[in-house]
């Protein structure tokens, strides 16, 4: 068989499989959410390894989401991401513990059944992921701020803690029970009908409301997370040393900032430029911006692959149903002649169940006002993720950079 010239790898955003889709599930004994993919899955299998961040744990004896911040997914999920192509996929996040240990032991159960690599697990005396081209290495891993620890009050056992990498110490917090319980009711304040409401009626006075810039999600002096970073630069040195390019996925991140945060900015600035070639940023939920610095391919959020377009808690007005698709092409006689592309996908309800499409397939299917929208909120979608001010782009598959 011959040998592929060219190579695509594939990292997608978040992959969030939420109350609604779970209870469609249940209730429809023949459905196995193949049908959120149907229209993009040819597109996926252009590529060769696709890379995702999946936030939710897989443990089928314990119950699936029934809540909106907390999570669990049947383990046929994963058979649908199979299906599409996806090979890689980390869980280094704060979902990672919404059903305690023994969800996140079923988990890397599933994921190894199902045979997926798992990004940023320890395993075989390291915590990186390879991808080989020929002689060319590209090494994965991956990292957290913490475990939603304020939600649920488990610790992660000493065991699995120490089998990936964390920002900070994910055990430990330094919020009162009366500032977690006052940030939360604010929190479903803003994420229900009645702020919705508020908004309609302050649009209706001709008050625009502008996205809130959300507080970054650790607190904890930077002092106190140099141990954590400096581990994180050393394991990258290291792997560097040994591989062509080395990627770090990391979440982190005020949720639905259109900017990055300052806890963001602080890593980065953090970590070794020399020891890395690309970070991949989750968990801010919206696409951010994307930029090379010193060299370094810096992408903030990749926001949403897949998430419920009518899920409460969403900021809609900063476009959390569009997500990247961001593409590392490489031509396996000239690998480090390497270059980077990305398409821009949208979930959207149609009878009663998510789907995910390119935008470019998407406006194809809607109405001239629809496509006037679509548009409209691509452009803005694009010049976030580039950087740029332009004044109209032609809806495409995948775009250079």
């Amino acid at each position: 068989m011959q040998e592929k010239k060219n190579i695509k790898i594939t990292f997608t955003g978040d992959i969030m499989c939420e109350e609604a889709m779970t209870t469609y599930y249940l209730e429809n004994k023949n459905y196995n959410f193949d049908d959120i993919f149907i229209y993009i899955k040819d597109f996926l299998k252009e590529s060769d390894y696709i890379i995702g961040n999946l936030e939710t744990p897989i443990d089928d004896t314990q119950k699936y989401t029934n809540d909106v911040f907390s999570f669990n997914t049947p383990s046929i999920f994963l058979d649908s991401l199979k299906k599409v192509g996806i090979t890689h996929l980390s869980i280094s996040n704060n979902h990672m513990l919404d059903r305690g240990n023994k969800g996140l032991k079923d988990t890397l159960y599933s994921l190894e059944k199902k045979g997926f690599k798992i990004v940023g697990l320890y395993a075989n005396n390291s915590y990186f992921t390879k991808i080989k081209i020929r002689d060319f290495v590209i090494s994965l891993t991956s990292c957290t701020y913490g475990i939603n620890y304020n939600v649920h009050y488990e610790k992660i056992n000493k065991k699995l803690a120490n089998k990936f990498l964390f920002l900070k110490n994910p055990n430990e917090t330094n919020e009162t029970i009366f500032n977690i319980l006052k940030t939360k009711w604010k929190q479903k304040l803003k994420r229900t009908f009645i702020y919705d409401l508020y908004k309609k009626t302050k649009k209706k006075n001709g008050i625009e409301i502008q996205p809130s810039i959300i507080v970054d999600d650790c607190k904890k002096s930077w002092k106190y997370e140099e141990s954590y970073i400096k581990k994180i630069n050393e394991l990258l040195k290291c792997e560097k040393n040994c591989s062509n390019l080395v990627f770090l996925y990391s979440h982190c991140g005020g949720q639905f900032n259109v900017k990055p945060g300052t806890f963001t900015e602080k890593i980065i600035a953090s970590l070794d430029r020399n020891n890395y070639d690309g970070y991949i940023g989750a968990h801010p939920h919206i696409v951010q911006e994307m930029k090379f610095q010193n060299n370094k391919m810096i992408a903030y959020s990749l926001g949403n692959f897949l998430i419920y377009p009518k899920s409460p808690y969403l900021r809609n007005e900063t476009l959390p149903t569009y997500g990247i698709l961001l593409h590392l092409n490489i031509d396996t006689e000239y690998p480090n002649n390497y270059f980077y592309t990305f398409s821009i996908t949208k979930c959207v309800i149609e009878n009663g169940k998510v789907k995910i499409l390119l935008v470019s397939d998407l406006l194809e299917k809607v109405n001239t006002k629809e496509k006037q929208k679509l548009t409209k909120e691509c452009l803005n979608i694009y010049n976030r993720f580039m950087g740029t001010n332009k004044k109209r782009i032609k809806l495409k598959k995948e775009y250079k950079i």
